[in-house]
């Protein structure tokens, strides 16, 4: 998957996207070519919570890519945070993560975390317990700024349920994950989902901004398992 929303129509919602639960989304998530501060030409998809539903999200289906020793999975995004309530907690705003039909995958999850009563937020490790590392591994990230972040999944040869997430923020490497005894049905990912969290408020929506998406694998050389599909 390349998603760069380039033959997508501006002002509308993506035509390569579903809506998440079958629920509403808001009004304000489509597709923009004014970005700030990103290329001139280039566009992104907006994605809007304005506080009247909270059950929603959307997605992105791709060619299904397996968990395997055989090969590495890297995906990633651009990302822009616009806007966040302005609350004096820390609040987990939208997750970015992978899925397998409609389970999602339990590592390599993005969250947004606001901080600063909502004029900076933070990159969280919504699994951190279960995968280690510390919870909160980017701080004091301003609003309106552009940053990209990649995963790099790889499974251990001759152990196809345990593994590494590798996290590279804005090209550095921040603390990965460790992965064990993953189920056999979350060895597989066959979409890309973008939902919120928390409740936000029509005053002080949350927006941000997401381009160029992808998903690709890269072979390791190592033997591949049986189908964990």
């Amino acid at each position: 998957m390349n998603e760069t929303f380039e033959k997508e129509t501006v002002g509308k919602f993506p035509s390569l996207w579903t809506a998440w639960n079958e629920t509403p989304i808001p009004k304000e998530t489509v597709v923009t070519d004014n970005p700030p501060r990103l290329s001139k030409g280039l566009k992104a998809l907006m994605v809007s919570h304005d506080g009247l539903n909270q059950n929603w999200g959307i997605q992105r289906e791709f060619d299904g890519v397996e968990l395997d020793p055989s090969q590495t999975i890297e995906w990633g995004f651009k990302l822009n945070v616009q806007a966040l309530p302005k609350s004096k907690q820390d609040l987990p705003g939208f997750v970015i993560y992978l899925q397998n039909g409609k389970r999602p995958l339990p590592f390599a999850c993005f969250c947004i975390h606001t901080q600063n009563e909502g004029h900076q937020w933070m990159l969280f490790n919504i699994n951190y317990a279960k995968t280690g590392g510390h919870p909160y591994l980017v701080k004091d990230l301003e609003i309106n700024d552009w940053h990209e972040t990649r995963f790099v999944i790889t499974m251990k040869p001759g152990d196809t349920l345990s593994g590494e997430v590798e996290w590279i923020f804005d090209g550095e490497p921040v603390t990965p994950e460790k992965l064990s005894n993953v189920p056999v049905a979350l060895l597989y990912a066959d979409s890309l989902v973008i939902r919120p969290l928390i409740a936000s408020s029509p005053l002080e929506p949350t927006k941000v901004l997401v381009t160029n998406l992808f998903v690709r694998t890269n072979k390791t050389g190592k033997a591949p398992s049986p189908s964990l599909r």
